[in-house]
Formats: C-alpha cells, sequence, structure tokens
C-alpha cells in the first residue's frame, strides 16, 4: 500500500518492516527504534491529559525555543499516518488494537504493530469491534477534534485522505485481493474463516457501488467510501461526485469538506490546511 500511495502522490504515511522467517512457527520481525507506545507514554506521563499536551510538552522539555509550528508539523505526520493505518485496519480488518499495539516515533507518526488478528481471526474467537478502525476521543484531541466530530483543520484533512487513500486502494483492488488471496491456503488463522475471509475483502472494496453515467461530453463518477470511528460513532457514508471538474463532497453527520477536482484528477481544498511549511496554505493540492 505505500507504494500505491506513493504512485497516486498522496501523503498517507505508513511504516513497513522487515520479517525474517525462520521455520514455519517462528520468525525474525524488525525492531522500530525511536518510539514508544502510547500505553507506555500515558504510564510516563500520568499529569498530562491528552496526547495533543503530550505533542507540545515533548517539545518544550527538547527545545529551548519552543514553537507552535513544530507541535503542528507533528499533528501533521500524525494525521498522514493516522489516516494511511485506518485504511489498512478498515480493508484487512485488523483488531485487537489497544494503547501497547500504537506506536509513536519522534516525528509524530502513528505506527501500529502486532497484526495477529485480522481478517476473519478475532481475540478470543468472538469478533466485538464494531468500527471499521480505531478512532478514539485521545486521537481525535491530537486533530484539534473530539468525540463528537468538532471541525477542525486536521480532522477534514483526516477525512479527505481517508477518502482520497480508499478510492486510490479501490483503483488497485485486484492487485490487492490477488496478494492476500495467495496466502489462503497458508493455514494462517486469519485465514479460519475460508473463502468468506476474501469475498468479505473484495465486499469493502465496495466495487460494484461505482456508477459511471453518460451526461453531454461530461462523466459523471459516483463512488460510496466508508469511514467510521469507534465510541460513540457509527458508520459513516460519504458521497463522493464530479461533473465537468467541479467536485462536491456531501457527507451526512460528518463535517462537508468543500472541494473540486480538476481534468488531471488532483483534489485541491479551498478550506485551509497546513502544508509542509506549517504555514496556512489556500487551495492546496497534492
Amino acid at each position: 500500500m505505500p507504494d500505491i500511495f506513493q504512485e497516486a502522490g498522496l501523503p498517507l504515511w505508513l511504516r513497513p518492516y522487515e520479517v525474517l522467517v525462520t521455520s514455519s512457527y517462528t520468525a525474525l520481525i524488525e525492531t522500530i527504534p525511536d518510539t514508544a507506545s502510547l500505553h507506555s507514554i500515558k504510564s510516563r506521563y500520568p499529569n498530562l491529559s491528552s496526547l495533543r499536551e503530550f505533542f507540545a510538552a515533548k517539545y518544550q522539555e527538547n527545545s529551548p525555543s519552543f514553537k507552535l509550528a513544530q507541535v503542528i508539523l507533528l499533528q501533521r505526520n500524525f494525521v498522514e499516518s493516522m489516516a494511511g493505518y485506518s485504511l489498512v485496519c478498515y480493508l484487512l480488518q485488523v483488531k485487537d488494537r489497544h494503547n501497547g499495539n500504537l506506536l509513536l516515533d519522534e516525528e509524530g507518526h502513528l505506527i501500529h504493530i502486532d497484526f495477529g488478528f485480522m481478517l476473519s481471526n478475532s481475540p478470543g474467537g468472538v469478533n466485538f469491534e464494531s468500527a471499521p478502525f480505531k478512532l478514539t476521543r485521545e486521537l481525535l484531541e491530537v486533530m484539534d477534534s473530539d468525540a463528537e466530530g468538532v471541525p477542525s483543520e486536521f480532522f477534514d484533512y483526516f477525512k479527505v485522505l481517508c477518502i482520497q487513500g480508499f478510492l486510490t486502494c479501490r483503483k488497485h483492488a485486484e492487485r490487492i485481493i490477488l496478494l492476500v488471496e495467495m496466502l489462503q491456503d497458508s493455514g494462517y488463522p486469519c485465514f479460519k474463516g475460508g473463502p468468506r475471509a476474501i469475498q468479505n475483502l473484495r465486499k469493502r472494496f465496495h466495487l460494484t457501488m461505482c456508477v459511471i453515467g453518460a451526461f453531454p461530453d461530461q462523466q459523471q463518477f459516483r463512488c460510496m467510501a466508508n469511514t467510521a470511528a469507534s465510541e460513540d460513532f457509527h458508520r459513516k457514508k460519504i458521497l463522493v461526485s464530479y461533473r465537468d471538474g467541479r467536485y462536491a463532497m456531501i457527507s451526512k453527520e460528518f463535517v462537508t469538506v468543500s472541494a473540486y477536482i480538476n481534468e488531471g484528477g488532483k483534489l485541491f481544498l479551498s478550506r485551509a490546511l497546513f502544508c509542509c511549511s506549517s504555514r496556512v496554505h489556500q487551495s492546496g493540492s497534492w
């Protein structure tokens, strides 16, 4: 998936790591340096009320000249990695996402580890996780939002990245499904559901929901992309459509993000977003 996002020019961030198989039941897994789990961070800094506060405290502690731009850069890295892993967790149904399995690196990227439960297997054999991916209050607070989905620049950025990332993965659905399908006879627990594991994976791409209609010299593209949050959130469906280069995004229960797509397929936001220099940038594209 990192290659897919990179080819599409999307800033979604993932951290692949090497695995060297040593036997049918053992392997050597690359360690990820300069990281700490969310659980250890909360244990180490019990007086901090949120991860957002941790970002600020980190630079106040390590930098004699604290700058808000440094915190904003951490937040941007967090959002781009959060969006990437949210899509991975949704498509592959990665479960058991407790704070011990979520790492934070020095640059603010969120990194998932321990993929023992995915596709058709669950901890204890009971699938109690109804949300497509983990998006709790403390993660939303890093995006300057909360459990009610209060609008913020970073939360809007997260939603747009999820949509664009999903549509990009959807273009490569057969490639992704084939890679997973090659392993279904491996005996891995995640394939205990048999052919249904692959069937459900295909359904999550919503390939049958794509409708291309004809207009006079125009094309209309419509696609439904699912995104969700845990806690009190339910699945959200976002309708994406464009005609004659104009883009409209209608989001029920989500905050509407105004944008448009040019003829080359590039997405432009009409709302302000933070660019790499941490300055507010209008109508940015990626």
